[in-house]
């Protein structure tokens, strides 16, 4: 769900109005993952970056430290920050603990995104926005709470082993049996 409610002006009671859109949101279809996705006040130049020869604003992944979901929300934006250097290095601008909740007490996978600054052109902060976008599948959970990426590769393992096991007893009670009637009467 993509929601482009304003919650101006930027006051201090910017996040009690947020608070509302983000808990209806919640309510409306249980996420994977939810972004808040703002820009950052300040100067350009320590977040521009060029990539494929255009414009893109990095982004700085924000963690509201004064929130009980704090070390998952840090552990979901730690992936993202990874998948980020994997495949567009130094697009994330690094991971900031801020002073407060950020609404990110709501949800175990929520994150703050600074996109660039207010002097960054938005068709850059566009850009960069659509290349964390296109990472977000690679770190979100298979299926379920708590589940991630590296459960889905354990889930088939654990498949595998199993089905090696179960052939595994078949063929040895054929063998120390020798013959497919004796191993179904074992």
């Amino acid at each position: 769900i993509h929601d482009t409610t304003s919650h101006d002006p930027n006051d201090a009671r910017a996040y009690d109005r947020s608070r509302r859109t983000a808990t209806s949101l919640l309510k409306q279809k249980k996420p994977l993952a939810m972004f808040d996705v703002h820009r950052d006040a300040g100067p350009a130049e320590p977040y521009v970056k060029e990539i494929d020869g255009k414009e893109v604003a990095k982004c700085m992944i924000v963690i509201g430290r004064q929130n009980p979901k704090a070390e998952s929300n840090l552990q979901f934006a730690r992936r993202l920050k990874d998948e980020a250097n994997s495949q567009y290095p130094g697009l994330v601008k690094g991971i900031f603990m801020g002073k407060a909740d950020f609404n990110q007490d709501l949800f175990d996978r929520a994150l703050l995104l600074e996109m660039g600054t207010e002097q960054v052109s938005r068709e850059a902060a566009e850009r960069g926005a659509s290349l964390i976008a296109s990472l977000v599948p690679g770190v979100l959970p298979a299926s379920g709470p708590g589940a991630t990426p590296q459960s889905r590769g354990a889930g088939r393992t654990i498949g595998w082993l199993l089905g090696i096991a179960v052939a595994g007893i078949f063929v040895y009670l054929w063998i120390s049996t020798g013959s497919w009637e004796e191993m179904k009467a074992k």
